[in-house]
C-alpha cells in the first residue's frame, strides 16, 4: 500500500516538469553530476535547463563544483536528464531529501542511472585521472541507519525491502568498457568498490587503512543512497569515480587533500569521463556502436513502477480522462512487470556472454 504524505513534493515536482517539456519525449536516462562534472550536460542536444528554485520542494546544493538545476535534451536517439548538483547528507539534508531526484526521475520512466562523482583512491594501485566503474560499494551512514528507505514505504515506488545485488548491472560495466576502448582510453580505466562515508572531513589514515582491510578502492561522500533508491524503484545503474586525489594511508607523507585539489583535478580529467559517458548513453539507443552491443537487452526494461503509478494519478485527477479508457503499455499488468524484471538480468548476462563470444572469435580470426 502506499504510504504518501500531504507533503509528498513529487506530484508537485512532476507537474511543474511535465508542463515545462511539454510534447518533448520523456528522458529514459538520467545522468548524475558529480562535483565539477557539470560539464556532462553541455553535449546535450535540444537543451531545456530548469532550475532548482523553479520545483517546489526540491533541495538546493551549497557546495562548489554542483550548480542547481537540470537539463533536459537528447544524445543521439537517447532522452536524457541531467542533474547538476546533487545533495549531500552534510549539507543537512535527510538521506530521503538527498535522494529525492532520484524518485522523480523513476516517476518520470527513467530506466537507466548514470551516478558520476569524484572519489579518493584507496586503492594504492590507483592513480589520479583514473576512472573506476563502480562494481559495488560499502556505505557506512546506511548501515548505521542513515538510510534512505528509513520510514513509511512509498509502494508507488518499490517494495518495503528491496535488493540492491546487481543493481550496477552487468551490462552497463561492459559498456562503460567498450566505449573505453573505442575512445582509446582504457588505459584509464579501473574497476572497484565504492565506499560511502558521510563527510564533509576527509578520512583519517587509520580510516584509509580500514577501507583498505574491507575491500575499498575508492571512497566518498555521495552515490550509494541514490544506487540504493535506485535499486528501490527497479533502476539500472552505471556508477562512475573519477579519481582526483591519492588518499592517506598510515606511514604516508603527502599533502592532504582539500576540496580546492579535487576541482582541479576534476578540471584536468573531467573530458574523459564526459566522453565515456556520452558514449555509454548514446549506445542505449544505437545498438550499433561500440557500447550498443550489451546495452540492447536494456531497451526491454520496463518503465519503472513509480512511472506507471504517478501517470495513473494524473490521469484519475484529469477530469477529461475517461474512466473506461483501456490501459496503455505503462499500465499493465504488475505480475508481467515482475516477470520482466526477474527475467532482464538473465538477458543482460546472455548479451554480455554473447558480446564476449563474438570478441573472443574476432580475435581468434585474426591471429
Amino acid at each position: 500500500m502506499a504510504t504518501s504524505s500531504p507533503d509528498d513534493p513529487v506530484p508537485a515536482i512532476l507537474s511543474v516538469l511535465r508542463g515545462l517539456l511539454g510534447s518533448r519525449a520523456p528522458p529514459s536516462v538520467a545522468v548524475v553530476c558529480g562535483s565539477g562534472l557539470s560539464g556532462l550536460s553541455s553535449s546535450l542536444e535540444d537543451a531545456l535547463v530548469v532550475d532548482y528554485a523553479a520545483l517546489p520542494g526540491f533541495p538546493r546544493t551549497t557546495v562548489p563544483g554542483h550548480a542547481s538545476e537540470l537539463v533536459f535534451g537528447r544524445l543521439g536517439a537517447t532522452s536524457v536528464v541531467a542533474q547538476r548538483g546533487r545533495f549531500h547528507s552534510y549539507e543537512g539534508w535527510t538521506a530521503r531529501q538527498s535522494t529525492l531526484a532520484v524518485r522523480v526521475f523513476a516517476a518520470l520512466g527513467c530506466r537507466v542511472l548514470v551516478v558520476t562523482n569524484a572519489a579518493g583512491g584507496v586503492n594504492a594501485l590507483f592513480s589520479v585521472g583514473d576512472i573506476m566503474v563502480i562494481r559495488d560499494h560499502i556505505s557506512l551512514p546506511c548501515l548505521g541507519g542513515a538510510h534512505p528507505l528509513v520510514g513509511a514505504n512509498d509502494a508507488r515506488f518499490g517494495p518495503r525491502f528491496p535488493a540492491v545485488n546487481g543493481v550496477y548491472a552487468p551490462a552497463l560495466q561492459a559498456a562503460a568498457a567498450a566505449a573505453a576502448r573505442a575512445r582509446g582510453v582504457e588505459r584509464l580505466l579501473r574497476g572497484g568498490v565504492y565506499f560511502h562515508v558521510s563527510g564533509p572531513s576527509y578520512e583519517s589514515p587509520a580510516e584509509i587503512d580500514m577501507m583498505r582491510r574491507l575491500g575499498g578502492d575508492a571512497v566518498g561522500m555521495s552515490t550509494a543512497p541514490e544506487v540504493i533508491v535506485a535499486a528501490h524503484c527497479g533502476m539500472a545503474v552505471l556508477g562512475l569515480s573519477l579519481i582526483t586525489n591519492a588518499c592517506l594511508a598510515t606511514g604516508d607523507v603527502r599533502t592532504p587533500p582539500s576540496h580546492e585539489e579535487v576541482l582541479q583535478a576534476t578540471e584536468r580529467s573531467a573530458h574523459e569521463l564526459q566522453g565515456l559517458v556520452e558514449e555509454v548513453v548514446r549506445g542505449l539507443s544505437a545498438p550499433g556502436s561500440a557500447a550498443g552491443e550489451v546495452t540492447g537487452a536494456l531497451a526491454l526494461l520496463p518503465a519503472p513502477k513509480a512511472a506507471a503509478a504517478f501517470a495513473a494519478s494524473a490521469s484519475s485527477s484529469a477530469a477529461a480522462a475517461p474512466a473506461s479508457a483501456a490501459p496503455g503499455p505503462a499500465a499493465a499488468g504488475p505480475a508481467l512487470s515482475s516477470a520482466v524484471r526477474l527475467a532482464l538480468p538473465a538477458a543482460l548476462a546472455a548479451l554480455c556472454a554473447l558480446a564476449l563470444l563474438r570478441a573472443v572469435t574476432a580475435a581468434a580470426r585474426k591471429s
